[in-house]
């Protein structure tokens, strides 16, 4: 009976959780139905906005769409077009996170702003919408600035008129007085007006959201431009653009005494390249472009026209030499005074101050000077003084270059020699009938099946010949093998500028520098970063490389050849069709580009860097010299076992963290 009762109780009270549940279920469902009733009926009665574009954002926005919702139903009906601009264009990450509150006070924030400004009625809509409005600039933190800066920043354009004049008066006054300065010291690349501050530190695009995000909280329109890579490969960089009337630049925290329009990067962002998405200069754009800048969050719009033809193109006659002091070797940027002088005429001589650490890492000192003179190049500070000579050659493609002294100390770096073999020259030519016959021999050889050459013949009178004319003799077998229809397709592809492996093709360019040496050209093949993109940015990393590396004319002629990659994978250059295909290139240079087999070099960066480390070890027989740069060993490389006798080279930045390229060199 005990154990009845017992059962009895354990199944009532499961019954009771059953019903409890069910009631819960039930009352779930009817509750919901309810909500979902009720929200369908809001939305047919009192959603204002209407369009694809907004429900496109409401529906990326997920658990945060309620606050979304909430910031556009209680918008005033005079902001309205704001709150629905921003939230058709907010990036993903800001739908799914950022509060009604914060929307509707910046909302307010900026029209206020934007009405008392004096040139409220000057300024077209769709610029406030998208040069004032937004509540950041790039992918920053988001962080309410508005109040903050307007209050620092309000007293300081008190007496402006125009925009251009208000922005002036904010780059020359607002970081002084915020107590901000350029250091690459800062905690992130990227930083918030209020991160920048708290620090009091900042690189180019900290400093350009600062100053943008100043214009704006005073009606400003303002945007943060820049360049992913300057053509010369010195580095990115990031200023600002102000509208007045049009678009006029200014770097941040660079104010230029001339006015807006005038910085030390002009002369870099003349040379930028509309079609080369590294080399191209973009502005940031709140409103979707569908053009993308890396690491930026919102859109950006291709403005490198307007500074590509800013200026006059250069005059061939002169040449950019951009000086460069460090208080000792690898170490920091100091301000010296630094004479150029040509050692022929003591009359042309340049002077200026080197920039310290306080300016921007790619703002290097310029001089433009004549071409074809050799300079004295000094800097001094404090009774030191250290310098150096430099050439500059009477012609070539070369339009500028970097000349790095250290006060303290200036070793002077030289290259050993290497030796290697040079093959004969022929001292007397065979006689014509000797020639002839000989050449006949030698076409039948090569052209013969491979099981015919095994247990081939010679006629023993060509001993004779061999012996009184080896050179001679040798140069002939030498030009009736690569005249042999056994290259035919060798020959198409080189003259198509392509080299082949399997269903593998690669492109390439190829150029010759200075003037062809006695024992044939040298050959530099030349590997592109980029893989595991997209064709056109491979396409344009491998248009980069055609100018990556500067022409040296005076280290003896040789010829540049910028490879492609065969695909658009992560190792392109580093999977088992590309040695074959890299012996088939060489190959292709060998019979038919006059170059000297003693003097083939690889080399590459990044995508092309680990290609260099992954072919160049494998074949080293193949190459006088091995370059790498911004690359590493891949898993399994034997790199230290080949290279007993050629030369090989890597280099990465100490900062390059990507990849543990770094740790893996």
């Amino acid at each position: 009976m005990h154990v009845i009762r017992s059962q009895f109780r354990r199944w009532t009270k499961g019954w009771n959780y059953y019903l409890s549940g069910l009631f819960s279920f039930m009352s779930a469902v009817i509750l919901s139905g309810q909500a979902v009733a009720g929200a369908d009926a809001t939305d047919s009665t009192n959603r204002w906005w209407s369009g694809a574009a907004v429900e496109e954002a409401l529906g990326r926005a997920g658990t945060n769409q309620q606050e979304l919702v909430r910031a556009l139903d209680q918008a005033p009906p005079a902001q309205r077009e704001g709150v629905q601009f921003l939230v058709e264009n907010m990036p993903d990450r800001d739908l799914r996170s950022l509060s009604a509150s914060f929307l509707l006070d910046h909302l307010a924030f900026a029209y206020d702003t934007f009405e008392k400004a004096p040139w409220h009625d000057q300024v077209p809509n769709e610029i406030f919408l998208n040069e004032i409005l937004p509540y950041a600039c790039i992918s920053e933190t988001r962080d309410p600035w508005d109040n903050t800066l307007r209050e620092k920043c309000l007293p300081l354009v008190a007496d402006c008129k125009t925009p251009a004049e208000a922005a002036q008066r904010l780059n020359e006054k607002l970081f002084p007085l915020v107590n901000v300065r350029y250091s690459t010291q800062r905690e992130k690349a990227i930083q918030s007006p209020l991160e920048s501050m708290k620090s009091g530190m900042a690189t180019c695009s900290g400093l350009s959201i600062l100053l943008v995000d100043a214009c704006r909280s005073v009606g400003v329109p303002a945007r943060v431009t820049g360049t992913p890579m300057w053509v010369n490969n010195s580095g990115n960089h990031c200023w600002v653009e102000i509208w007045d009337g049009g678009w006029h630049f200014t770097g941040a925290a660079e104010p230029d005494p001339k006015g807006l329009d005038h910085a030390w990067f002009e002369h870099s962002a003349s040379e930028a390249l509309k079609d080369s998405p590294s080399n191209a200069i973009y502005a940031s754009s709140f409103k979707r472009t569908g053009v993308s800048y890396p690491g930026w969050a919102v859109g950006a719009e291709n403005v490198t026209d307007r500074y590509a033809v800013k200026a006059a193109a250069g005059d061939p006659a002169r040449f950019r030499m951009m000086v460069k002091v460090l208080d000792h070797l690898a170490g920091k940027r100091i301000a010296t005074k630094v004479t150029v002088t040509d050692l022929t005429n003591s009359d042309l001589r340049f002077e200026d101050t080197s920039r310290d650490e306080t300016a921007d890492l790619n703002d290097t000192l310029p001089f433009e000077v004549p071409r074809g003179h050799t300079y004295e190049i000094r800097a001094e500070r404090d009774g030191q003084v250290a310098g150096r000579n430099f050439t500059v050659p009477p012609t070539g493609t070369n339009t500028q270059a970097i000349v790095v002294i250290s006060l303290s100390d200036t070793p002077v770096f030289a290259i050993p020699p290497q030796a290697g073999y040079t093959p004969p020259v022929p001292a007397k030519a065979l006689k014509a009938h000797d020639e002839a016959k000989l050449k006949k021999v030698l076409t039948d050889y090569f052209t013969a099946p491979a099981g015919d050459q095994v247990s081939w013949k010679f006629p023993g009178s060509l001993e004779k010949l061999l012996r009184n004319n080896e050179p001679a003799v040798r140069r002939a077998a030498w030009e009736a093998y690569k005249s042999a229809a056994i290259h035919d397709d060798a020959k198409k592809d080189f003259d198509a500028h392509q080299v082949r492996f399997e269903e593998y093709s690669s492109p390439y360019t190829v150029k010759a520098v200075g003037s062809r040496p006695a024992n044939g050209w040298a050959l530099f093949i030349a590997m592109h970063g980029g893989g595991n993109a997209g064709k056109q940015v491979n396409d344009g990393q491998w248009r980069q490389m055609g100018m990556y590396y500067k022409d040296h004319p005076e280290a003896g002629g040789y010829l540049y050849l910028a490879l492609r990659a065969p695909n658009d994978t992560w190792n392109g250059f580093y999977d088992v069709y590309v040695y074959p295909l890299i012996d088939n290139l060489v190959r292709q240079f060998f019979l038919f580009g006059d170059v000297n087999p003693n003097k083939i070099f690889i080399m590459g960066y990044s995508h092309g860097g680990y290609g260099a480390f992954a072919i160049g070890p494998k074949e080293p027989d193949l190459f006088a010299a091995i370059q790498a740069s911004a690359g590493a060993p891949t898993d399994g490389e034997t790199t230290g076992k080949t290279l007993r006798n050629t030369i090989f080279t890597c280099m990465v930045g100490e900062k390059d963290t990507e990849y543990g390229r770094f740790e893996r060199d």
